[in-house]
């Protein structure tokens, strides 16, 4: 249990650092869409990327 804490807070941690923006989105960091967004667009830049390669009528 106490690594499951350890490794919960790590990864807080590096959203807070990386992708603070997530953590405003998402009231639970291990929310189910929440990683289903972190698994395809792990960084913020990602997301942005994915957004300007869409196209739009």
């Amino acid at each position: 249990m106490k690594q499951h804490v350890r490794l919960s807070n790590q990864i807080q941690g590096w959203l807070q650092k990386f992708f603070p923006e997530y953590l405003e989105c998402y009231a639970d960091w291990d929310s189910t869409s929440g990683l289903m967004l972190l698994k395809e667009s792990p960084l913020p830049q990602d997301i942005l990327k994915c957004f300007l390669s869409s196209t739009f009528p």
